[in-house]
């Protein structure tokens, strides 16, 4: 648990960076939370919907629109990648 807050906590970060335009620095952390916990793209896993649903939680009005929509954009991406949600 400990390490899906840490990972979680870098994505938020990197969202809310002046460079949030570029997220594939939090896709990676993320992919490498993943592979640690034998997570594979497009396959489901618990650790995947945990992040998921804590950034999901981290949106709120405090943050710039910037960092709304690199949230957004990594949530998309989390149903897309690994959790077979959407296109």
């Amino acid at each position: 648990m400990e390490k899906i807050r840490a990972c979680v906590s870098d994505a938020l970060a990197i969202a809310n960076s002046l460079a949030a335009q570029d997220l594939s620095q939090a896709k990676r952390r993320l992919e490498l939370l993943f592979a640690d916990v034998g997570c594979r793209a497009g396959g489901s896993c618990g650790t995947a919907q945990s992040v998921r649903d804590q950034l999901a939680q981290a949106v709120d009005p405090s943050h710039s629109p910037t960092a709304k929509r690199s949230l957004d954009e990594l949530i998309t991406w989390l149903d897309r990648e690994h959790l077979e949600r959407g296109i």
